[in-house]
């Protein structure tokens, strides 16, 4: 087995990575997934959430879906103007006013 990818303590990537990791077909398991509790009992490095692969041979294809999802560039389409006249956040698909889909490009 070999650690593939190290979460912060306080978010949720690990079962994002554990997913991607699923959909190649790569055997995986996360570690001290539920230790964030022991956090003040125990050192912090001790309590962060880790993907290990099972198969080394793996490691490679792994690290590679990993990299990939790190260095992904996020689309931001920018803020746009519903019908109902309320500015919407870019990363928002509907008005929370009025529930209308943004408007296709």
């Amino acid at each position: 087995m070999k650690r593939v990818y190290t979460a912060n303590v306080m978010s949720a990537d690990q079962g994002i990575v554990k997913g991607l990791l699923d959909e190649a077909a790569i055997p995986c398991m996360v570690r001290n997934e539920n230790l964030s509790t022991a956090l003040g009992e125990s050192p912090f490095t001790e309590c962060t959430p880790e993907i290990w692969i099972l198969n080394d041979s793996d490691f490679d294809r792994a690290t590679e879906i990993v990299d990939a999802w790190r260095n992904a560039e996020v689309e931001n389409p920018g803020a746009w103007l519903c019908r109902c006249g309320e500015t919407i956040e870019g990363q928002f698909t509907s008005c929370w006013n009025c529930d209308r889909e943004r408007p296709a490009a």
